[in-house]
């Protein structure tokens, strides 16, 4: 699961192209992605749709989902979490670079496989 801060925007968009781009990966391991922001649901189907994006994009606006991943709901923070198939926590990154996150969240989901 990527976090980002606010959908539309230049470092958000580059982290959840570099997801789409890295999709087929993501499924040949068989992970699910998802993409989660504080973001209505509106402004986030018009981004999925702008950008072509196959996974989920999930809406958090009172931020309880993201205050739990994170320790904080006072804002979102560029973040990833890679769950493996035995449910347990395999990585997780706070301020991660945009660019990179899907790179390091993919690396650590092929160590769990």
């Amino acid at each position: 699961m990527e976090r980002y801060p606010k959908a539309n925007t230049g470092g958000c968009t580059n982290q959840a192209q570099a997801y789409r781009d890295e999709y087929a990966s993501w499924q040949e391991l068989g992970y699910s992605v998802y993409g989660l922001s504080s973001d209505n649901v509106t402004p986030l189907k018009n981004w999925k749709e702008k950008y072509s994006f196959e996974y989920k994009l999930l809406s958090d606006p009172p931020r309880n989902l993201i205050g739990l991943l994170t320790g904080t709901k006072s804002k979102t923070i560029r973040s990833h979490v890679v769950i493996d198939s035995n449910g347990k926590l395999a990585d997780i990154k706070l301020n991660v670079p945009a660019k990179e996150s899907s790179k390091q969240a993919l690396a650590a989901a092929q160590k769990a496989a």
